[in-house]
């Protein structure tokens, strides 16, 4: 079953997955007419077609993928690492989403998955097209080629992330500071980067299998083994450039047609052309999708069409009596930061984690911060009323508790509780904002990296105090399993995709018109602040009904559970 929302602009960018042999597989979906299949280079994701899923989508239905592993797509199973694989997985993507003979489109490693689909599945696509597909001296390339990004406490992993990405437009490969080896070529403003490496961050450190496979299958031994209509998409100004011409230059067969640009930015329009003058945009029509939104068996992610825009959630239909849980996120951060008790509340709760416009997968719609706070609550009544959710606890961590406060204020059929997670501050008047601002760090991107390390040490910060503007003797906290890097890591990764906003949405959530919850509770960790439990630095009105839950992160959900229950 396809979950996407019904398209209202053939040009707007529109999110859904689709289930292919057992296999939850992420697409973004712009344009109208016959559909286009695209697939992204490594190491990044579906996000990295947009410019050309704009171009494209003028005359074609553009479906970019998230390659198995990468952005929200799950990985193959283990073993299946070989291109042939990915291969079939594509095969069955495109059975799932009802196409026949689609033109499938690929970018480097994307295009070596295009053609070994040729290869396998000769009558699968209308037309292959192989954007910088090349032959590759495996030995010379590998060594070196993939740095370890593991997450690390001090969070060297993050510049050597940035490190590789950067070096993508030195030198080739990127690893080998050789003259002979270096670039002529724009460098990518440093927002571009910094989208990239979150990407390859995001993939985590196995994003090397495919990389390597795809690597391998660029072989000029393979050219021959094609026998499916393709182009060969050829522009000056790419880093493969010369070993795409030594292809030409050793004579492509019939079936292959090269297709020429003299700069990346162009690149698009030349091969939209060709596929307009040789009819490949009256191929195949596109079948209609599911476009409803309902609540998933097993904790899974969807998107549901709101006011504001797209909200991702990650949501299960649990047991059918039971309490709904919503779980909304901090400022900066993202619902992951429940992932270790949302999965396990969901096998019993109907659970819905959102990740708030602006945040996590969740893009920010137009518009001011002011404006955008209010927007947001009424976004998530929206999606709870879609879901079918009705007299939920609603769980807030800082500022999302005062969104569920404002969610039960204005919407109050929708929450039975507005509970108060205290994990992070309650940030409630104008002293505090003020500190927010003044210590506020810069996370916009710069050329050196530097800006992964300031967000790297909010996230430390964090784990070590209460507020991590207020680094004193009082705020020092002791909670369990301090500065987990994985936990760091994926804090680091929210609040750069956040942004430095989270200050102003502070100050926008503190000037909503919040009335005292009809009924509220807190769950506060067993962990100390200063000398004192946290307990003691809960607001004054929050002290009346609190329950401590375990150091332990892993045994919340049991505890939320029960305590929720009474």
């Amino acid at each position: 079953m396809v979950t996407a929302p019904a398209l209202d602009d053939s040009q707007a960018e529109h999110c859904g997955f689709v289930i292919a042999d057992g296999r939850r597989v992420h697409y973004r979906r712009t344009g109208s007419g016959p559909p286009m299949i695209m697939m992204h280079a490594s190491p990044l994701s579906s996000k990295s077609l947009r410019g050309a899923m704009h171009v494209f989508g003028d005359h074609f239905t553009c479906f970019a993928l998230d390659n198995p592993g990468f952005g929200l797509s799950q990985p193959l199973s283990a073993g299946q690492d070989d291109i042939a694989a990915h291969a079939d997985a594509l095969m069955h993507t495109i059975d799932a989403l009802g196409f026949d003979r689609p033109v499938v489109y690929g970018a480097s490693t994307g295009a070596a998955i295009a053609h070994a689909f040729g290869c396998r599945y000769p009558n699968g696509a209308a037309l292959c097209m192989l954007d910088t597909f090349s032959h590759h001296d495996t030995d010379d390339i590998l060594d070196g080629y993939f740095p370890d990004i593991s997450p690390r406490r001090d969070g060297s992993h993050l510049l050597a992330a940035w490190e590789k990405i950067s070096g993508l437009y030195l030198f080739s490969p990127w690893q080998k500071a050789e003259a002979s080896r270096r670039q002529i070529r724009d460098f990518p403003r440093p927002e571009v980067l910094h989208d990239m490496v979150l990407q390859l961050l995001a993939a985590g450190n196995n994003y090397k299998q495919l990389y390597t496979a795809a690597i391998a299958w660029e072989d000029a031994a393979n050219v021959d083994r094609l026998k499916a209509p393709a182009t060969l998409n050829i522009w000056e100004s790419a880093s493969g450039f010369e070993r795409v011409m030594m292809l030409v230059e050793r004579g492509l067969p019939d079936n292959y047609r090269p297709v020429y640009s003299n700069a990346a930015s162009g690149r698009y329009r030349k091969q939209l052309q060709f596929l307009l003058k040789n009819d490949f945009d009256k191929t195949s029509a596109i079948p209609d999708h599911d476009a409803s939104s309902v609540l998933p068996r097993g904790y899974q992610p969807l998107y549901v069409s709101t006011s504001a825009g797209l909200l991702h959630v990650r949501a299960s239909a649990g047991a059918p009596d039971a309490k709904p849980i919503v779980l909304l996120h901090d400022w900066g951060s993202s619902s992951r930061s429940f992932d270790v008790v949302s999965a396990r509340l969901a096998e019993a709760h109907p659970v819905v984690a959102i990740d708030l416009p602006g945040h996590g997968e969740t893009p920010i719609p137009v518009g001011d911060i002011d404006s955008l706070v209010p927007r947001c609550v009424d976004a998530i009544a929206e999606t709870l009323g879609q879901l079918g959710i009705v007299d939920a606890d609603v769980i807030g961590s800082g500022a999302g508790f005062l969104l569920a406060t404002a969610l039960a204020s204005r919407h109050g059929g929708l929450v039975n509780r507005a509970v108060y997670l205290a994990t992070a501050p309650l940030v409630t008047d104008e002293r505090q904002l003020e500190a927010v601002a003044d210590n506020a760090l810069s996370l916009a991107p710069d050329f050196s990296g530097s800006h992964l390390l300031r967000a790297f040490a909010i996230a430390k910060h964090c784990d070590l105090f209460r507020t991590w503007w207020d680094r004193s003797k009082s705020t020092t906290l002791r909670r369990a399993n301090p500065l987990d890097p994985e936990r760091l890591q994926q804090r680091a990764i929210d609040l750069l995709r956040s942004g430095s906003a989270y200050v102003d949405l502070h100050r926008a959530t503190y000037r909503l018109p919040l009335a005292e919850p009809r009924r509220s509770v807190s769950l506060v960790p067993d962990w100390q602040c200063g000398e004192q439990p946290l307990s003691t630095r809960l607001p004054e009105s929050l002290r009346k009904n609190y329950r401590v839950l375990p150091q332990a992160v892993e045994d919340w959900a049991k505890a939320i559970s029960e305590l929720l229950s009474e």
